[in-house]
């Protein structure tokens, strides 16, 4: 998958997350190769909200965002 642009919320970096099999990359702030199980995913709309640990970002995945929070939620 291409890879999702966003920010990370409370400090308004810029971060990339590439969601792949069982694990989603992160670049920017945070560089991190993060397992499916140690997220948590949610739509807003067109956003895909992730957490991991005290991270929360939001990068914008388009019509995408339901099924990749689906995804990810199933691990």
């Amino acid at each position: 998958m291409a890879e999702l642009t966003g920010i990370m919320k409370g400090t308004g970096a810029k971060m990339k997350a590439d969601v792949q099999d069982g694990f989603v990359v992160f670049r920017g702030a945070l560089k991190a190769k993060v397992p499916f199980a140690d997220l948590a995913a949610e739509a807003r709309g067109t956003l895909l909200a992730l957490r991991y640990k005290d991270h929360h970002i939001e990068v914008s995945a388009g019509s995408k965002a339901a099924g990749l929070a689906a995804r990810i939620n199933k691990g």
